[in-house]
């Protein structure tokens, strides 16, 4: 091998020839660790002939082993990875061109002078194209690209006049100008330096999207913060942008010139960073000559200043700052400080648009970003584009970023404005929703209405109160802090007034405008993305609203009633049959009284004693519906069974329903179901819905009446499972991404084809074992779906091998041949096993972990 580093090579190829030929000769094998190749802007010759800039090699051996700890995967590098140390580096780095120089040539040079020669042959390799004929074509690509894009340049003269020079280019894509469009209500401006070799400093823009993440509006490459270039920047965005939507600016307190800031943004506030507050107030504390536990005492009055609540407290503790601090410090606080009060005190930011955002976080993350794409070693033309393809990937994992507007959102435990909005708001606008719902839940008001359209809400564990009224057009506002600072987002107050006061019921609300009592109002700017066409009653550029009635009685049905009272009827008989003979006889005669009661029509009697009502209301009596003289008690009996099954059929109803029904019913309401699913249909790639695994879960259990649990996914029919002793059990549950069966044997046992973590179904014995600290589960490693639409497929294939005693890691399915299999079934009403081959002599695996359940989950 020593004979390899005495030799020089001429192109790469020659240098790759030897060292396999090496390789072959003494059987040793080498792999490629890491390269960097030519860059795209050097001669075809040359990047033909060397390929590469740099160019590692290393022994196949080398390294120690990294199995995977969780699966036991890469075994053979037990045996493989021997921790050899041969690598072979092929590259020529600036001081090693220093040695080669002066040993071969008698050359002597300095390692900056070599950099400099590399940055020159760097531009002749760009066919001679100075820099900025390489960023203007740039530039110019760009705007042909999209003509909605703005691009602009400040270009000044020298102080001779004889050569013209770059100040300032100004970048807005089109994508940038739609968020600014969305989300106009806070901009974050800071600069960052060093990112290109001409020393161009970069200046942001950004504003918070629906899911309150940070996204670039504008771009700035600005070679020196002069009022003038600043000037420039802001009047160019306010000339390609309405300003007058922005409502607050966040800057540091070492940004230059916020005045430029206030006479350009009219309309906005500007604010200063709350860290960057703290960080420059503490360097002129420190330079006090005082002791340092007065130092301290000094911060810590400051932060006092800094996030009081009132008016009051922030002067109180600004005196005592005076009075600890030397008349040269008070002088500085004063002329820099409390002149511009407004801009960093929390109290006078309190009632603003700012989200509850006190920091330039948002852009400082974003910043680092930016920095590990751009650097000081590449040419503004480079930062350029670097900078642009960071837009075009922040933009696509935007889009990415947004599901399936169809997916369920929302549980029977949220409130009714998720209920509402849930299908089209983000992820965060839910999330915030339902953590003002938790206050409610925890908090006790007294409402009081002071007139028809306004009421005083008042906390009693803080005694806080706030107003909530209409307005005009029957829109519901509140002037608490909330609702302020994140732009008419339901607060606490209004979502406890829409739950307890003027409750609606979501599914019956109406657009009838005749028949509108309020119409509740969420801002566009809340929506997952502007783009989709979401199923709500109005979506407009600025808002999307729901026009709601209250709630009325709603009417039950047969079968809706029968399932209201059954729990209620099973609980009454395990009491009554608990209770000693005594007992039992007098609960007997009051429930046999109550009955010949309702028979006799004279109910009300009992009712009014049983809920302490001292009169009778003399309502109509209740009457039994008599059945019509032409049609016979069974004729009846069908007319009843069949328009039940009408309104049952089409619904996601429990596949125990069977369970509920007998004799004449029973055989009704299977041969209208089979009906029905001979109509059954799927669409190619779709996912499976509740309404299509709950139709197989049907038919499976009309063959195999053995089976327990399978409950429907979609209802919440988990709870009266709790506490209860399950054996052979099998769950359908949907963790809001993908399908999972889990069964219940001696052990819990998870089945996924996506073989992922056992935390993925954590939820559901959270909901199961309400008490238990931790839960031991088994996942076996079955078969592992190819896409991303299959999983319930899966499930259903999983479920139908273990019905007939096949455990599912000993079969193999066809996966394209498993939507068809699944139709069929349903619409034959047959169950076979699905499309596959055993496989000889598999192992069958159980990973064990034992999950910690510490949080109590009350829904699913």
């Amino acid at each position: 091998m020593e004979d390899i580093f005495d030799l020089e090579f001429g192109t790469y190829d020659e240098l790759k020839n030897t060292l396999f030929d090496w390789s072959e000769k003494f059987f040793q094998p080498i792999n490629i660790r890491s390269s960097t190749k030519l860059k795209a802007n050097f001669d075809d010759q040359i990047i033909n002939k060397f390929v590469y800039e740099s160019i590692y090699y290393k022994c196949h051996h080398s390294g120690k082993p990294r199995s995977n700890k969780i699966d036991n995967s890469r075994p053979s590098q037990k045996t493989e990875c021997i921790e050899s140390e041969l690598l072979v580096k092929a590259e020529t780095p600036t001081f090693e061109a220093k040695k080669i120089l002066k040993t071969n040539y008698d050359i002597n040079l300095t390692c900056k002078a070599i950099n400099n020669l590399s940055q020159k042959f760097a531009v002749e390799a760009k066919q001679g194209r100075a820099e900025d004929e390489i960023i203007q074509d740039y530039l110019d690509d760009l705007k042909q690209s999209d003509p909605n894009n703005s691009i602009e340049l400040k270009l000044t003269m020298n102080s001779e006049n004889v050569e013209t020079i770059l100040d300032c280019i100004f970048i807005q894509l089109n994508s940038m100008k739609q968020w600014y469009k969305n989300y106009p209500e806070i901009i974050h401006i800071d600069t960052t330096f060093n990112l290109n070799l001409e020393k161009f400093d970069l200046l942001t823009m950004l504003a918070q999207d629906s899911n309150l993440k940070g996204v670039p509006i504008a771009y700035c490459f600005i070679r020196s913060e002069t009022n003038e270039n600043l000037n420039w920047i802001y009047s160019t965005f306010s000339k390609y942008n309405d300003i007058i939507k922005n409502k607050v600016i966040m800057v540091d307190k070492d940004l230059s010139n916020i005045d430029i800031l206030e006479r350009v943004f009219i309309c906005s506030r500007i604010l200063l960073c709350t860290f960057h507050a703290l960080k420059y107030i503490k360097t002129k504390i420190n330079a006090e000559k005082v002791e340092m536990k007065k130092k301290e005492k000094i911060m810590g009055i400051f932060r006092k200043i800094l996030y009081s609540e009132t008016e009051a407290s922030a002067d109180k503790y600004t005196i005592k700052l005076k009075n600890n601090t030397s008349d040269e410090f008070n002088k500085y606080f004063e002329k820099n400080w409390l002149n511009c009060k407004q801009m960093w005190m929390k109290f006078y930011r309190s009632n603003l648009s700012n989200f509850d955002t006190d920091t330039n976080n948002h852009i400082e993350s974003f910043h680092a970003l930016v920095k590990k794409r751009l650097s000081r070693t590449k040419h503004l033309s480079e930062s350029i584009e670097s900078l642009i393809h960071l837009t075009e990937e922040k933009i696509q994992n935007d889009v990415n970023s947004i599901f399936s507007l169809k997916l369920k959102k929302w549980s029977s435990n949220d409130c009714n404005f998720v209920k509402l909005f849930a299908v089209g708001l983000s992820d965060e606008a839910v999330s915030l929703i339902r953590d003002q719902h938790l206050i409610t839940l925890k908090t006790k008001y007294k409402v009081q209405e002071k007139n028809e359209d306004h009421y005083t809400f008042k906390s009693i564990n803080s005694q806080e109160i706030n107003d909530v009224s209409f307005n005009h057009i029957k829109q519901l506002s509140c002037n608490c802090i909330f609702f302020q600072n994140y732009m008419g987002l339901p607060c606490s107050h209004k979502v406890y007034f829409y739950e307890n006061i003027y409750s609606f019921d979501v599914l019956e609300k109406k657009s009838n405008e005749n028949s509108i009592d309020s119409i509740v109002v969420v801002l566009s700017r809340w929506l997952k993305t502007h783009q989709a066409k979401v199923n709500l009653e109005s979506y407009t550029e600025n808002h999307v609203q729901m026009n709601i009635t209250k709630s009325q009685t709603k009417q039950l049905d047969t079968r809706e009633k029968y399932a209201k009272i059954k729990p209620l009827a099973e609980s009454f008989v395990k009491r009554a049959i608990s209770t000693g003979t005594k007992e039992f006889n007098r609960q007997y005669e009051f429930l046999q009284k109550s009955v010949n009661s309702m028979n006799n029509n004279s109910f009300d009697q009992i009712y009014f004693k049983v809920m302490n009502d001292s009169e009778i209301k003399q309502d109509k009596p209740f009457l039994i519906e008599k059945t019509k003289q032409n049609k016979t008690p069974i004729q009846k009996l069908k007319e009843n069974i069949q328009r039940k099954v009408k309104n049952r059929v089409d619904d996601t109803s429990d596949v125990s329903v069977i369970e509920d029904l007998n004799g004449p019913e029973e055989k009704i309401y299977i041969d209208s179901r089979i009906k029905l699913l001979q109509k059954f249909s799927l669409k190619n790639d779709a996912w499976l819905s509740n309404y299509d695994i709950n139709k197989y879960l049907w038919v499976l259990k009309n063959k195999f009446i053995e089976l327990k649990g399978l409950c429907d996914p979609n209802k919440f029919e988990y709870e009266k499972f709790i506490g209860m002793i399950l054996t052979e059990h099998m769950f359908v549950y949907n963790n809001g991404c993908h399908w999972i069966l889990l069964y219940k044997k001696n052990d819990w046992y998870m089945f996924y084809s996506l073989n992922q973590s056992q935390t993925s179904c954590i939820e559901f014995f959270k909901f199961i074992y309400p008490n238990e600290k931790e839960i031991v589960l088994f996942q076996q490693k079955v078969q592992q779906q190819k896409g991303s639409t299959d999983c319930g497929l899966f499930v259903c294939a999983f479920i139908t091998s273990l019905a007939f005693k096949i455990e599912p890691n000993s079969y193999e399915f066809i996966q394209n041949k498993l939507r068809d299999h699944f139709v069929n079934s349903i619409k034959t009403n047959t169950i076979s096993l699905f499309p596959g081959f055993p496989e000889r002599e598999k192992e069958i695996n159980y990973e064990k972990t034992i999950l910690k359940l510490n949080s109590v989950s009350n829904s699913i």
